[in-house]
């Protein structure tokens, strides 16, 4: 009769014990907060809330930086900016293990389609396009031979031409170099 008094007495420690050990094990299971679809180019906040406190705390970010990170308390913060468009992992650490992940999607910049007047020079054959405005902050326009054009390399305001044709202007940001 004694040792099954025993047992009883055991299982019931072995129970209360796991009971109590629960909340340590979902203490592990935290996630970080922010946006799914941050933009490249734009600072994003992700945050994470823990119960512990971690003394190597650190963020990562793929196709990111990380341009500021904070704590205050059990809440750890960052500032972070993606670079380039696509799937990326945002990771909270501590010291090189991984405490969570975050997936997102990095979204490109809305920018303008380009608005301009412009005026037309002859030069010995050669006709000189200007385009009368600028794109403002944040955006270069560049001189494209075709409606889906993705050439880079002609900035300028003006551009030479040497035959007839159809030119056009194309909006990039430049705070997302890949969108």
């Amino acid at each position: 009769m004694r040792s099954q008094i025993e047992v009883s007495y055991m299982l019931k420690a072995a129970i209360v014990i796991g009971f109590l050990l629960m909340p340590c094990l979902a203490a592990n299971s935290q996630t970080i907060e922010g946006s799914f679809t941050p933009t490249a180019g734009v600072t994003t906040t992700y945050t994470l809330t823990d119960d512990a406190l971690y003394t190597s705390a650190n963020w990562s970010a793929d196709n990111g930086s990380v341009m500021s990170s904070s704590v205050s308390g059990i809440t750890y913060t960052a500032n972070i900016q993606f670079t380039a468009p696509g799937p990326a992992n945002v990771y909270f650490k501590n010291g090189t293990t991984i405490i969570s992940t975050l997936s997102v999607t990095v979204t490109c910049p809305l920018v303008r389609t380009p608005t301009t007047t412009f005026s037309y020079t002859n030069n010995c054959g050669n006709s000189v396009i200007t385009r009368n405005s600028s794109p403002g902050s944040s955006v270069l326009w560049y001189w494209q031979t075709s409606n889906t054009g993705t050439d880079t390399s002609q900035p300028n305001n003006t551009y030479t031409v040497t035959s007839s044709g159809t030119y056009y202007l194309r909006a990039q940001s430049t705070t997302a170099p890949g969108c």
